[in-house]
């Protein structure tokens, strides 16, 4: 059994370089504002949210259907096996 190699790229250099990663186009930098403005943006959306969620959960009747401790303790619990 022989080992093959690369062949010569002709040229001087002695293999095929591999392809350049072009940098982002905003940098790291822009990436990170980037990031912090969709957080933002998402965390408003999230507060605003909560001026709805009384007036939703007295129309249809829902209890803790929409607020955050039905996420964060029904689903463990739920998971869990344990009935909240």
């Amino acid at each position: 059994m022989t080992a093959r190699t690369a062949a010569p790229v002709p040229g001087g250099t002695a293999y095929a370089a591999s392809p350049t990663i072009a940098a982002p186009p905003f940098g790291r930098w822009g990436q990170l504002v980037i990031g912090v403005i969709c957080m933002v943006m998402i965390a408003n959306l999230q507060y605003g949210w909560t001026f709805f969620v009384p007036d939703i959960q007295k129309k249809f009747e829902l209890h803790h259907a929409f607020s955050s401790e039905a996420g964060a303790s029904g689903a463990g619990a739920s998971a869990a096996g344990a009935s909240s």
